[in-house]
């Protein structure tokens, strides 16, 4: 089943382009999946953009296959119709997903 914490491949477009990717499952509504992207590239970032950026620390379970973050800073909508059960990759840990809850939180207290 698709819900938050699903881990899949999906396409995501930006201006200039888009590109298939790791994407986690936020919400899902009406016809659209609300999705962060996922990345390998956090050190490229400065340390100001990294903190926007969590962590994934129960890697077995997600399916990815280096250490992965999860960019905060925007979400995509994906229409649910482009995602299936055989683009599921794997899943964020229970433990992980209210460490990104709290993260997230954290985050808007301080805005």
């Amino acid at each position: 089943m698709i819900d938050f914490g699903s881990i899949c491949i999906a396409y995501v477009s930006w201006r200039s382009g888009g590109k298939n990717r790791p994407v986690l499952i936020r919400e899902i509504n009406n016809d659209c999946a609300v999705c962060y992207s996922i990345t390998t590239r956090y050190n490229i970032y400065s340390p100001t953009v990294q903190t926007n950026y969590f962590m994934i620390n129960d890697l077995e379970c997600t399916g990815l296959r280096r250490q992965s973050y999860i960019d905060t800073t925007r979400y995509y909508y994906i229409p649910i119709g482009s995602i299936s059960e055989e683009n599921i990759i794997g899943y964020l840990s229970d433990t992980d997903k209210i460490k990104l809850l709290e993260f997230i939180l954290a985050k808007q207290n301080k805005e």
